[in-house]
Formats: C-alpha cells, sequence, structure tokens
C-alpha cells in the first residue's frame, strides 16, 4: 500500500512538473523614458526586416531590437497609424 502511494505520488508531481517547465515567451515592457516619445500608442506594425513601428502621439517610432529611433512628423501632428 505504501509503495501505491509513492507511485501515485511520483506520477502527480511528474505531470505537475511538465506543466510548469512550459516555458513562456519573454515579455520586455518599455516606459516613455525608454523609447523617448509620449505615453500614448496608437498602432504598431512589424516590417519584414523585423522593426516595429509604432505610431505615437509624439512622431513615428521605430524599434530595431537595440534602440529607438522617434521620426516627428513635419508638422508636429499625432500619428495614429501606422503600416510598414
Amino acid at each position: 500500500m505504501k509503495l501505491l502511494k509513492h507511485i501515485v505520488f511520483l506520477i502527480l508531481f511528474s505531470v505537475k512538473a511538465n506543466y510548469y517547465a512550459q516555458e513562456y515567451p519573454p515579455i520586455q515592457i518599455y516606459s516613455p523614458i525608454d523609447y523617448g516619445a509620449d505615453n500614448q500608442n496608437w498602432a504598431i506594425s512589424q516590417a519584414k526586416n523585423k522593426n516595429i513601428y509604432v505610431a505615437n502621439n509624439k512622431g513615428l517610432l521605430e524599434y530595431n531590437g537595440a534602440k529607438w529611433e522617434l521620426y516627428v512628423s513635419p508638422n508636429q501632428t499625432i500619428i495614429r497609424a501606422v503600416k510598414a
């Protein structure tokens, strides 16, 4: 009987351990200080070269995986849509 309890415990433990062993994708949270623009983002798009483009209140943000670049619109209007 004691052996049966140990076997059941090991089976349940291994199932639970496998469940929690699943990896979650890494999530990085950026603040407006990090990307150097306003705190309201409207749209996001990814280009074929893997760069991320974000429509922001201050302009168009480009992220290449290492650094952010802000492109201010010529007439200083809010950019609300982006399609890469």
